[in-house]
């Protein structure tokens, strides 16, 4: 017997997410921060994400979610934005970003906007 890992892949036709890895090799995460981008990129573009909802899909508790939530969003994998809309409630947006280094979430490269800001408006310093 082999010393070593071995993987058992299947062939994936359907039902499976293609995910950058920059997440998964950002050593900033943690694993908890991790599994729920992983899982946030298997949700259809047209889902809204909802904490309340989210905590049906996991063990994770209410704290547990908002600390994988607060760090994907310090890092910048994870955008969220507060609203009114047209009869004055608060929705929340979220962005999910799989590349914060290429992006500041407009779409557009960090070369066209150098100075990316955080939540506050201050300029993110931040080096990836």
């Amino acid at each position: 017997m082999e010393n070593g890992t071995q993987f058992i892949r299947e062939k994936k036709e359907r039902d499976f997410t293609v995910i950058n890895n920059t997440v998964l090799k950002d050593a900033r995460l943690s694993w908890k921060a991790k599994g729920l981008f992983c899982y946030l990129l298997s949700l259809p573009e047209d889902w809204i994400i909802y904490q309340s909802e989210l905590l049906n899909h996991a063990t994770d508790g209410r704290e547990s979610l908002r600390n994988a939530i607060q760090e994907l969003e310090q890092l910048g994998y994870l955008q969220i934005e507060k609203k009114r809309d047209d009869k004055g409630l608060f929705t929340t947006i979220y962005r999910v970003i799989e590349n914060p280094n290429e992006t500041d979430g407009s779409g557009k490269p960090d070369a066209e906007n150098p100075m990316r800001k955080t939540r506050c408006g201050k300029p993110d310093t931040t080096k990836y």
